[in-house]
């Protein structure tokens, strides 16, 4: 998924015209399941509904690549995992056997010594025709499942002021519904369509994928983390030898793919090309990229799309991309210096000198 895509189902999570029919959810305490509960969106009062939508919206927000991950099933046939989630979304959390199972199963596979939620919503959204457009007759339908695992923590001992009584008392503590650590989106909504073999995994924290949680509950292939893909492609480049004018290049070759394709993900076939277009050796950067067993990186979690930045060891100079050909590596008296072409007049601390 795209980050419009994102958005687009993002929307149907606002209280006032989601698309969730039904909520269902199971409690995990000191690692066991005591209590589970299902019931139609309509039954819940309006305060309920704002904060599961405020929850669902938290588990599709964050940046494509690194909080947001596409994942994708094996493409042989009958897969046992992606069967089981069609099985209980085609159900609509109807088939409680099923739902159990599904309960059990994230259970046994998610490891945490915290308490906390497994919640399931099932939605159905109806794609309009024309995506600018909510008034146009829907095509087609999109049938959902977002999971979310929430962490559950005892809030604090504390007075609190009781209105019906008029006095103050003691507060029993309540066991407090975080917002979600882990959740993942199935099917994943791929050219504004449904796409079964696809889904959409969120992690609150970049660097805590929980890959053995994914590889054990689903069976799916990703991408490694983006602090991942960051070391392994610029150890990458480095091996091919890169030079100030082969950075420069790449990082304009780069530019145009976003703004004109706007691809956000990179095949190393692609990366390969790209340094070639750029005039590196791309033999080594192909070698390093196998020996890691990266096949496509995030393209964002690799540069900053806006700006560039230059480093020595005493100095770091931060330049937008469009400015990038200001600068340039000479060698000046003997010294490999960093050359800026002034676009008007130079200024120190805000007072304009003379040169």
């Amino acid at each position: 998924m795209n980050k419009k895509e994102i958005a687009e189902i993002k929307k149907q999570f606002i209280p006032n015209r989601t698309a969730v029919r039904k909520i269902a959810g199971c409690i995990i305490k000191e690692k066991e399941i005591v209590s589970t509960f299902k019931k139609d969106l309509y039954l819940y009062s309006e305060e309920e509904i704002a904060n599961y939508m405020g929850m669902f919206q938290k588990a599709l927000s964050g940046k494509i690549g690194k909080t947001l991950i596409n994942l994708e099933f094996p493409t042989k046939e009958n897969h046992p995992e992606q069967k089981e989630l069609l099985i209980l979304r085609n159900s609509a959390l109807n088939d409680d056997e099923a739902l159990f199972f599904y309960y059990e199963k994230t259970h046994a596979n998610y490891r945490t010594e915290d308490n906390y939620l497994i919640l399931v919503a099932d939605g159905e959204y109806d794609i309009p025709s024309s995506k600018d457009s909510g008034f146009e007759d829907s095509e087609s339908t999109y049938h959902y499942l977002i999971t979310l695992l929430c962490p559950l923590t005892l809030d604090k001992e504390s007075l609190s002021y009781n209105t019906a009584l008029g006095q103050v008392e003691y507060h029993l503590r309540d066991w407090i519904i975080g917002n979600p650590e882990k959740a993942f989106l199935y099917p994943a909504f791929n050219d504004r369509g449904e796409d079964i073999h696809s889904m959409l995994y969120y992690s609150k924290k970049a660097n805590d994928l929980s890959e053995d949680f994914l590889e054990r509950m689903f069976a799916v292939t990703y991408l490694p983390d983006a602090e991942t893909q960051k070391k392994v492609f610029d150890m990458a480049l480095e091996e091919a030898g890169v030079t100030f004018e082969n950075a420069v290049q790449f990082r304009e070759i780069m530019q145009d793919i976003w703004l004109e394709e706007n691809e956000e993900t990179t095949d190393d076939e692609m990366l390969r090309k790209i340094c070639e277009r750029s005039g590196m050796q791309t033999d080594n950067f192909a070698k390093i990229m196998q020996e890691q067993g990266i096949k496509a990186l995030y393209s964002k979690n690799l540069v900053n799309e806006k700006t560039a930045q230059i480093q020595t060891d005493d100095i770091d100079i931060k330049v937008p991309i469009v400015l990038l050909r200001l600068i340039s590596v000479r060698r000046i008296d003997g010294q490999n210096c960093i050359v800026i072409k002034p676009n008007g007049c130079i200024r120190m601390d805000g007072v304009e000198l003379h040169i």
